[in-house]
């Protein structure tokens, strides 16, 4: 079932190093350069059983419907499996640099990217540990001492992952968060505006219709007023001419 991982029972340790500005993870998790340096006894286990810790691991998680459907949807086994070789090289490494987490933490940002649950890593990396454990104790089963150190060193680095991703994984969701209410008041202003413009629109639409029958209404009067003009001299002018026959008229008579 598992790969043959050479069997590491003695050996200098070489201290590792945490050049990282979180003295919290390193106490909590006490990360002393004695427990770093251990995580090198990791390396030919992993290098050795890369295929089998992959095809194992993955055939866990594809068991679970949802899971492989949500593989399925955003990736393929296959290219995940050469992620996750990464990821376990990155369990030996004994120096804990900037670089190390800042890619840890990149790997927190692609979760939230494709909407990962976030207790399906949490879960995943304890399955990820059921895989490791039994290649560990193969190699170094008849070190009881050495086992015990490695298989913590194991564990404190895996926690420190987890915490980093998924504190990424937050910050990452928080910043979507914040982008999604900045959008919403945008959108907001900006309805708020096209409703200030439509009822502006209204209002000249209403004034100019006003303007127009005021309008209307003044040519209308002016008509009638030329036409009463038109009227009065109209009847001035018979009357004139009424006056001038009259006038002649009792001329004649005298």
């Amino acid at each position: 079932m598992f790969g043959r991982g050479k069997r590491e029972t003695s050996g200098t340790i070489v201290p590792g190093s945490y050049s990282v500005s979180n003295p919290i993870a390193r106490k909590f998790l006490a990360l002393d350069n004695a427990t770093l340096g251990h995580l090198e006894c990791l390396k030919p286990i992993i290098e050795g059983n890369l295929d089998p810790i992959a095809n194992e691991f993955y055939q866990r998680l594809t068991d679970v419907p949802e899971v492989e459907a949500f593989i399925k949807q955003h990736s393929t086994v296959e290219r995940l499996k050469v992620t996750l070789k990464q990821l376990l090289q990155k369990l030996y490494v004994t120096n804990i640099t900037p670089e190390y987490m800042a890619n840890m933490h990149r790997v927190g940002e692609v979760h939230n990217r494709i909407k990962l649950p976030a207790d399906w890593f949490i879960l995943a990396c304890g399955a990820l540990r059921h895989v490791l454990v039994p290649h560990i104790v193969r190699a170094y089963g008849r070190d009881t001492t050495k086992l015990t150190l490695v298989l913590q060193a194991l564990d404190q680095i895996m926690q420190l992952i987890e915490a980093e991703v998924n504190q990424s994984f937050i910050e990452s969701f928080a910043k979507e968060l914040d982008k999604k209410e900045e959008l919403e008041a945008l959108m907001e202003e900006q309805t708020a505006l096209v409703r200030k413009v439509q009822d502006s629109s209204q209002t000249l639409a209403a004034t100019a219709e006003e303007t127009t029958a005021s309008a209307s209404q003044m040519a209308h009067a002016s008509v009638q007023i030329m036409d009463a003009s038109e009227h009065a001299k109209n009847a001035a002018e018979e009357a004139r001419a009424s006056a001038g026959v009259g006038e002649r008229l009792s001329r004649e008579n005298l």
